[in-house]
């Protein structure tokens, strides 16, 4: 693969919006790691910090991913304050509620544990979150991480967190009619 000397445009135009949320050497880090998330094949700190001109040591991005100081909270609200959206909230669309399953080969990250992948139809290993999306084209809301250890303080299943996904998206106004997911959230009581 060639070296990557640019971000992804998509990239570039979200950046100004978050001169407040990172420092320069930060949001040049999370330009990198958002740009290489979606093209590099080998989607390690390793194998997206190599992919790009003039790099720095990875141990830097590693540090920005697990040490660095900046909030999660202001990076979300700059993403929700994207023109697109202000633009999307005059029009209705439908909120969409699903589970996805992150293979992972580390046993002792943080939240894996094994869940059956239906696409795979066989269990894997991985995080499994719970995402919901506006469909007006397509627009990633939020997600929650499932954990499915139920002795774990603040233990939720995957219905309670459907619920928090669509009273937090109702509560910040998101314009949707109905909601939208799959059979399986309807398999259990549903308050």
């Amino acid at each position: 693969m060639l070296p990557i000397v640019r971000y992804l445009s998509f990239v570039e135009g979200f950046l100004p919006r978050l001169n407040g949320v990172f420092t320069k050497s930060q949001l040049k880090h999370f330009a990198r790691y958002l740009t290489g998330l979606v093209v590099c094949g080998n989607k390690t700190v390793t194998g997206i910090n190599s992919s790009f001109m003039g790099r720095n040591d990875q141990s830097a991005l590693n540090h920005w991913l697990t040490d660095s100081r900046w909030s999660e909270g202001e990076l979300d609200r700059a993403r929700k304050e994207l023109e697109e959206l202000r633009a999307r909230r005059l029009k209705k669309g439908v909120l969409v509620v699903d589970g996805t399953v992150s293979c992972k080969t580390g046993k002792h990250m943080e939240g894996v544990s094994i869940h059956y992948d239906h696409a795979e139809g066989r269990y894997i290993l991985g995080h499994q979150f719970v995402t919901s999306d506006l469909v007006i084209g397509s627009l990633p809301l939020d997600f929650e991480l499932y954990r499915r250890d139920k002795g774990q303080a603040g233990f939720k299943t995957k219905q309670e967190l459907f619920r928090i996904l669509v009273r937090r998206a109702a509560d910040e106004g998101v314009p949707f009619t109905c909601v939208v997911t799959d059979i399986w959230y309807f398999k259990h009581e549903m308050r």
